[in-house]
Protein backbone atom coordinates (compact mmCIF):
# COMPACT_ATOMS: atom_id res chain seq x y z
CA UNK A 1 0.00 0.00 0.00
CA UNK A 2 2.80 2.44 0.60
CA UNK A 3 4.02 2.46 -2.66
CA UNK A 4 0.78 2.98 -4.24
CA UNK A 5 0.33 5.96 -1.90
CA UNK A 6 3.78 7.04 -3.58
CA UNK A 7 2.85 7.02 -7.07
CA UNK A 8 -0.50 8.57 -5.99
CA UNK A 9 1.19 12.15 -4.42
CA UNK A 10 3.99 11.56 -7.32
CA UNK A 11 1.19 12.16 -9.24
CA UNK A 12 -0.46 15.43 -7.45
CA UNK A 13 2.70 17.25 -6.93
CA UNK A 14 3.73 17.05 -10.54
CA UNK A 15 -0.19 17.59 -11.84
CA UNK A 16 -0.06 20.73 -9.12
CA UNK A 17 3.23 21.89 -10.41
CA UNK A 18 2.34 21.79 -14.26
CA UNK A 19 -0.91 23.56 -13.39
CA UNK A 20 1.26 25.74 -11.63
CA UNK A 21 3.37 25.96 -14.44
CA UNK A 22 0.36 26.42 -16.90
CA UNK A 23 -1.05 29.59 -14.65
CA UNK A 24 2.35 31.25 -14.26
CA UNK A 25 2.83 31.28 -18.06
CA UNK A 26 -1.16 32.60 -18.53
CA UNK A 27 -0.04 35.32 -16.33
CA UNK A 28 3.35 36.52 -17.91
CA UNK A 29 1.56 36.35 -21.10
CA UNK A 30 -1.51 38.70 -19.69
CA UNK A 31 0.98 41.03 -18.36
CA UNK A 32 3.01 41.35 -21.40
CA UNK A 33 0.13 41.95 -23.64
CA UNK A 34 -1.16 44.45 -21.12
CA UNK A 35 2.32 46.18 -21.44
CA UNK A 36 2.02 46.47 -24.74
CA UNK A 37 -0.92 47.68 -25.28
CA UNK A 38 0.06 50.57 -22.58
CA UNK A 39 2.75 51.50 -24.28
CA UNK A 40 0.99 51.66 -27.80
CA UNK A 41 -1.67 54.01 -26.38
CA UNK A 42 1.38 56.02 -25.04
CA UNK A 43 2.67 56.20 -28.45
CA UNK A 44 -0.28 57.13 -30.16
CA UNK A 45 -1.11 59.70 -27.56
CA UNK A 46 2.57 61.45 -27.97
CA UNK A 47 2.27 61.22 -32.08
Amino acid sequence: MADVRIVFLFIVVTLFMVSTIVFATIDIAKVHKYIYLQNTLLQKSYN
